[in-house]
């Protein structure tokens, strides 16, 4: 994840614990939101990580 964590925000530790966070939670039913309670980390930093990951390819947004 180095090569995508690249681009994150200067919030380094953050944005790498959201970038697990994020893909570890990615089952279609555990929102942004849920993921950014759950890990204490500000919905911005989950935010721009599921928006990363999502370009990269890794990850795509689930409509309910």
């Amino acid at each position: 994840y180095e090569k995508i964590g690249a681009g994150l925000p200067s919030e380094v530790e953050e944005s790498r614990q959201a970038l697990l966070w994020v893909l570890n939670a990615a089952d279609g039913e555990t929102s942004l939101l849920d993921v950014a309670e759950r890990a204490s980390l500000p919905f911005a930093v989950v935010e721009d990580t599921a928006l990363l990951l999502e370009e990269a390819g890794l990850v795509r947004e689930h409509r309910r």
